[in-house]
């Protein structure tokens, strides 16, 4: 009995933790099990579907958190339903979830009278102009579908969505580290599928996806089977499992406890094997770039030439001859030039400059590769696969839209890297997050560049939410050092120049124009 009033409580508040309300309780669960012995088994996995669908949905409008945890984990694991043929609009579902929630979180802003720290710091404007962009291309002259249009557009209107809610969501460097740490145990989870793939087979459903979709050239290349994970292909899971390895790599000291470390270790060693046997070389070239990143701005001699023998190490894997197959596909990513498929991509671009210079807006959103053959095939634009995250884009919004997606990044990562000096950083933490920050972005954006990977899941979601933790990891960062400076100065006040009060109020002048919302 008190057991079940526990269950009750957690599950609907103290308003119901009675004895009516575990009656009513019991009452339920009967009333399903005589419903399931007088009809069948659906009825029960529909009222199952039902009473936990229903919960979670309605989460999803007063629970802000638990909607961003909810979204984080259905973008690494929609793949797996997706491949399941269904006649549940599951894309659909997600998108109208995000808005749920987004028109739940906007009724709170209603009710605090607060509208300012959800939709009024810096980079924002820039999602702001990228949502507006896209939604206007309904209106391109040279689009050939509106259909197209409406299938394609969701990832660049309403996914951004969740850049606003996470950043205001998540205000602590514990919130962070936590959600983050969550975010490596979902990826954990796709790369152990992964392994289970290339060490066991696919699974049925998932061979049969492969069959139904005349998929088998982008999974079986030269006589060996590749793994896709949850993800939708081997590049996406490869992409994928190069970032985060990068990512979480770096961040094995900011966690303090040993089962943290201990659990980051033994996921580190299974996201890499995921991305070997994903055989991706764009997410071979992941690796080296983001720790060349790092190692560049950390500002330590030290770290220069630990940087200078691994640099050393690569090369030797790149030019030594080997008869493994996994490393000879390591070695041909960076020997791109000669890849007959890397120069098809360049041929594919060079031939739609001309038409690119006559259609500053694009030819409209799902354009190109298999929407643009769906909705409008037969057009020179249905036949063109952009291969590229920054070629779709400029091909299907044009360069204007290309600026456009652009000046997002520039408006996130010039100001965090003139004004917060990451190499100068006293907190060993921020340091380290914001330096892994600087290394996703460096080499997501070197990656799509090879990859189309931009408005599919998970890093139609995932990009975003980086984005918005980034953002508040600048404002912690730079707010920790004002407090440093501040405290160190208040113990010289008698030596303090005139010339550096106000170089300490124009930088305060900058974070509150900049990054405080409050």
């Amino acid at each position: 009995m008190r057991v079940a009033k526990k269950v009750i409580k957690k599950m609907i508040g103290e308003r119901y933790n009675t004895n009516f309300g575990l009656f009513c309780l019991v009452s339920f669960a009967l009333t399903v099990g005589v419903l399931v012995m007088k009809t069948n088994w659906a009825t029960a996995i529909a009222l199952a579907f039902v009473c936990v669908a229903m919960p979670v949905f309605f989460s999803l409008f007063v629970k802000l958190e638990f909607a961003i945890y909810f979204f984080l984990t259905l973008s690494i694991f929609i793949g797996v339903p997706l491949k399941i043929p269904t006649s549940i609009p599951i894309g659909i579902s997600f998108d109208s979830s995000i808005l749920f929630t987004f028109f739940g979180h906007v009724f709170k802003c209603y009710e605090k009278k607060d509208y300012k720290s959800t939709f009024k710091f810096f980079p924002v404007y820039f999602v702001y102009a990228w949502m507006g962009y896209n939604f206007l291309q309904v209106g391109n002259p040279w689009a050939a579908s509106r259909a197209a249009w409406f299938y394609t557009m969701r990832p660049y209107v309403f996914y951004p969505l969740i850049f606003i809610l996470t950043y205001y969501q998540f205000k602590t460097k514990e919130q962070i580290l936590k959600v983050l740490h969550f975010f490596l145990v979902i990826t954990t989870i796709c790369a152990a599928w992964g392994c289970y793939q290339f060490l066991f087979g696919y699974l049925n459903f998932e061979m049969m996806w492969v069959l139904a979709n005349d998929a088998k050239h982008l999974v079986y290349i030269n006589g060996r089977w590749r793994s896709f994970g949850t993800t939708g292909s081997p590049a996406h899971f490869g992409v994928l499992m190069g970032l985060m390895f990068n990512f979480y790599a770096i961040l094995v000291p900011v966690y303090k406890k040993l089962s943290q470390k201990i659990f980051m270790v033994i996921a580190l060693v299974i996201i890499f094997l995921g991305l070997v046997w994903s055989g991706t070389r764009s997410g071979f070239a992941i690796v080296p770039i983001g720790f060349i990143i790092i190692i560049g701005l950390w500002g330590n001699t030290k770290i220069y030439i630990v940087g200078a023998v691994l640099v050393a190490i690569m090369t030797f894997i790149i030019v030594t001859p080997s008869n493994n197959y996994h490393i000879q596909r390591i070695q041909s990513t960076f020997n791109a030039s000669e890849d007959e498929s890397y120069k098809e991509r360049k041929r594919n671009q060079e031939r739609i400059k001309p038409w690119l210079a006559k259609h500053p807006i694009g030819g409209g959103l799902g354009s190109t590769g298999i929407w643009g053959m769906k909705f409008s095939p037969g057009t020179m634009l249905s036949g063109f696969a952009p291969d590229s995250g920054h070629v779709r884009v400029m091909v299907e919004t044009g360069y204007v839209g290309l600026v456009v997606y652009l000046s997002f990044y520039a408006a996130l990562l010039l100001p965090a890297f003139f004004k917060v000096k990451v190499w100068s950083l006293q907190d060993k933490d921020y340091k380290l997050l914001i330096l892994t920050f600087f290394a996703f972005y460096g080499a997501f954006m070197v990656v799509e560049q090879a990859q189309d990977i931009n408005g599919i899941l998970p890093f139609s979601v995932g990009l975003w939410f980086f984005s918005a933790i980034f953002c508040r990891l600048i404002k912690l960062a730079l707010a920790d050092e004002f407090r440093r400076w501040v405290e160190l100065n208040d113990q010289r006040k008698e030596e303090f120049e005139e010339r550096e009060k106000r170089k300490f109020a124009k930088r305060q002048k900058y974070l509150k124009r900049l990054f405080d919302e409050e």
